[in-house]
């Protein structure tokens, strides 16, 4: 079994021990010939993370406000619903929101945050969670790897925040095991930015000296205050 089936095996039964009526919420797995279809019809790599993904679960039908993260409710979309996203802006004029490299943006440019981790040419991106508001965790699309940044639709702004979906699902696996995640009574989740900061760091050895280092701070700096 792959790293991402194994932390997402786990993640399913501390759910199910603890959010039973979302678990519920997950459509089944799709077969993999039918989720490689559908990225080589549209000319991109599968990466075997995603293949995982989308043949373990397609999705869920609603936002799962307890699979805490950046930010902390997201909508894990089913891969229709994201390839109908990936069409409709596949076209000249929307490029830019799908391309990981954007050369107008400002100093803080995502093409900095990939040169530090080696990358330094565009790549196809596909937008795989809805975190609501218009802001979406999206998935580099190469052969090999799987960089996720947030991405919001304001500005174009797109920050790396994860080193691969592996390493996302092992950051919120190991939040939840090790207490930087705690069910409240009310059902609710709270957080210990402190610890959240040194699993996330655990997870993402590739991000922790750069500019994904100071947007977690950031978020966790915003968690405080509220």
């Amino acid at each position: 079994m792959s790293e991402i089936l194994d932390v997402l095996e786990s993640l399913m039964l501390f759910y199910q021990d603890n959010f039973p009526d979302e678990v519920n919420s997950f459509f089944p797995g799709l077969p993999r010939e039918q989720v490689i279809s559908m990225f080589s019809d549209r000319s991109l790599p599968c990466p075997n993370e995603i293949l995982d993904l989308y043949t373990w679960r397609n999705g869920t039908s609603s936002g799962f406000s307890s699979f805490y993260g950046l930010p902390p409710e997201f909508y894990f979309m089913p891969l229709e619903e994201v390839m109908a996203i990936y069409d409709e802006y596949n076209t000249p004029d929307n490029l830019v929101c799908l391309n990981t490299i954007d050369t107008d943006y400002g100093p803080d440019n995502i093409q900095n945050a990939l040169a530090d981790i080696g990358i330094d040419e565009n790549h196809r991106m596909i937008h795989l969670v809805d975190a609501q508001e218009s802001q979406f965790y999206s998935v580099v699309i190469t052969a090999e790897s799987t960089y996720v940044f947030l991405y919001m639709d304001e500005g174009d702004q797109k920050d790396l925040c994860f080193q691969s979906l592996t390493s996302m699902m092992q950051t919120i696996g190991a939040s939840y095991q090790e207490g930087a995640y705690t069910i409240r009574e009310d059902g609710g989740l709270a957080l210990d930015p402190a610890l959240f900061k040194q699993i996330w760091e655990r997870y993402n050895p590739l991000l922790v000296q750069g500019p994904s280092a100071e947007l977690v701070d950031r978020y966790l700096d915003a968690e405080l205050e509220t």
